[in-house]
């Protein structure tokens, strides 16, 4: 993926981590990175040609367009008993269609949210924070359909090697293509170990097994330090506010898509960003909370139209809110306050 950004941009973060554990994954960047130098490479961008934006607007929606003909069709092909070649023709169309999506998706999701809090830069952008504004809702269901077809291809994988379909998830690119092309057996006692946490890098994968020393050691050998506090004694965070109101609720944290249906009448909805498959939990919520976002994310918009209380950004409450929490989400003041763990 940031192979992809930096043939697009021809800029790229430095390192991009996805960490898995507890069925759940994080995606770390630098912040300085992501909030610094990414945004000031794009505004150079910008000012350097006046076209770009508004140029590279027309080519994403014309590639969105193109990745939904391509994953409509590759569905119905999945949903057929097809041959191996077949089955790496559409992951590699599907690999490629993500590494040319990936650079202008995040520009446009996050442009918008690097200036809310710069209005004098938002004044100067304004007409490229409405470009990505319209790109983003365009292309607000590729990532969802894009978790859909990874799920398709590893059902069309486990079909033909059904010992490893509990743990398909788990597979490497390369372990995936071997078997595939060679015939190449995945080792499923490894595959299971997986599920109890690894990190992934430009660097390789790394297994955590579910151990704080080990995910600890593995982010030092990547340079970054990983804060292994517990965050048990957190009671109360801060967002921001992004529809006013206040609410009391038990949470429901929902991290997968499977979860969604869930939740209950009146809960409190705590993921780290929503998008449209999220909107029946939404209906059914009380109000939300986030990790991610700024005031034009999905979250925030829905929420404005649903007139329910809605905090984003906290960073954290993924991490410190857990299902059958009583907690008070305080859209007035940004706050989350837990009242019974």
């Amino acid at each position: 993926m940031i192979g992809g950004l930096k043939k697009w941009l021809g800029w790229s973060y430095s390192d991009l981590i996805l960490y898995f554990h507890d069925k759940y994954s994080d995606v770390i960047l630098l912040d300085e990175e992501h909030y610094g130098k990414f945004l000031e490479f794009v505004i150079k961008k910008i000012k350097q040609d006046k076209t770009w934006f508004p140029l590279e607007y027309k080519k994403f929606i014309v590639l969105t367009e193109e990745f939904f003909t391509f994953f409509r069709e590759a569905e119905a092909r999945l949903r057929k008993n097809i041959s191996s070649q077949e089955i790496i023709s559409i992951y590699q169309k599907y690999c490629h269609y993500m590494e040319r999506h990936f650079g202008p998706f995040v520009v446009m999701k996050w442009f918008p949210i690097w200036l809310e809090n710069e209005p004098t830069l938002g004044k100067i952008f304004s007409r490229e924070i409405k470009i990505a504004i319209k790109a983003r809702k365009i292309s607000e269901k590729t990532l969802p359909q894009g978790r859909e077809l990874c799920s398709s291809l590893m059902k069309a994988f486990a079909k033909k090697l059904p010992a490893v379909k509990p743990v398909a998830n788990f597979i490497s690119h390369d372990e995936f293509l071997a078997f595939l092309k060679n015939g190449k057996k995945p080792s499923v006692a490894e595959l299971r170990k997986r599920k109890k946490g690894f990190v992934v890098s430009k660097k390789g994968i790394f297994f955590t097994y579910g151990q704080p020393t080990k995910v600890k050691n593995i982010f030092n050998r990547l340079g970054y330090e990983h804060d292994l506090k517990s965050l048990e004694s957190v009671k109360e965070f801060a967002g921001q506010a992004a529809y006013q109101g206040i609410a009391r609720g038990i949470v429901r944290l929902i991290m997968i898509k499977k979860e969604i249906g869930d939740i209950k009448q009146g809960e409190i909805l705590v993921t780290s960003m929503t998008t449209p498959e999220y909107l029946p939990a939404m209906k059914k919520s009380a109000a939300f909370i986030t990790d991610e976002g700024g005031i034009t994310c999905h979250a925030a918009i829905i929420a404005r139209e649903m007139k329910k209380p809605c905090v984003i950004g906290t960073k954290i409450a993924t991490k410190v809110l857990k299902t059958g929490m009583l907690v008070e989400v305080d859209a007035v003041k940004g706050q989350v306050k837990i009242l019974k763990k």
